[in-house]
């Protein structure tokens, strides 16, 4: 209840806090870095869950109509706009190759009846006992990846692992302009740097209020005795652009 009124005070009002990412919510609560992973290729989506799994992230999934093959929906029960979770990822080896399994926290009223449910033939006890699902529990849904990419349209994994901490900078500069920021990183490990401008929700909609096109570019200053270092002083590492309300580059 307390996070729920936070969260309708930094929208505004309640009204403003109903619709919208689960993004934005994880951002700002959080501080940590969110990646968008959009639903293109089945490995880089698998690894990537997996990975963010096994790293204790949060991770979060979009399920739209527009998105689901042509199967009876109302009994998938996958209308829903608001988002799901994703409390387990499984990669198990079985009969048929490799069984590659998410188990999604059942955000409606109605049963999954695909691969994985209640009914499927493709069940075995043993796989019932490594992924604890239980006969009869709605309250999650095991699905496999391939099912997942056809019924789910992008996953959010939110970065807060436990010794996660973050800092933020508050820069303004005119249209066409650009800053460079010197940051210095004292200890190694795995950095984010996210870029991110006013979102309609927060300020009021306005059409004078539009986002920005960024060009963010992540370089690392060279060491001195680098033989390239008196004409390449700054070492590119990644660079984006476009009109997102926020830009993330990681440097591991």
């Amino acid at each position: 209840m307390l996070l729920e009124k936070a969260w309708a005070k930094v929208c505004g009002n309640y009204e403003n806090s109903i619709q919208g990412l689960c993004s934005e919510a994880l951002r700002l609560l959080t501080g940590a870095p969110v990646e968008r992973i959009e639903h293109l290729d089945i490995q880089e989506v698998w690894g990537k869950i997996f990975k963010a799994y096994n790293y204790g992230y949060t991770i979060c999934c979009l399920a739209e109509k527009e998105t689901k093959p042509k199967v009876k929906l109302d009994d998938l029960d996958l209308f829903s706009p608001y988002a799901y979770s994703v409390v387990a990822a499984y990669e198990y080896d079985v009969e048929y190759g490799t069984a590659r399994l998410l188990k999604i926290k059942n955000s409606g009223t109605q049963k999954w009846l695909g691969m994985f449910s209640d009914t499927s033939k493709v069940w075995k006890d043993e796989l019932k006992e490594k992924t604890g699902v239980k006969p009869g529990d709605d309250s999650t849904i095991l699905i496999s990846i391939e099912d997942y990419l056809c019924y789910f349209r992008t996953t959010l994994v939110c970065m807060n692992y436990s010794e996660f901490n973050s800092k933020s900078i508050k820069g303004k500069h005119a249209f066409g302009e650009s800053s460079l920021i010197n940051i210095s990183v004292k200890s190694y490990g795995t950095i984010s740097f996210t870029v991110f401008q006013f979102n309609q929700k927060y300020v009021g909609r306005s059409e004078s209020k539009e986002p920005s096109f960024i060009r963010f570019v992540l370089g690392k200053k060279r060491k001195a005795h680098e033989l390239i270092y008196n004409k390449f002083p700054i070492k590119y590492i990644e660079g984006k652009t476009g009109y997102s309300e926020y830009t993330t580059i990681t440097d591991y």
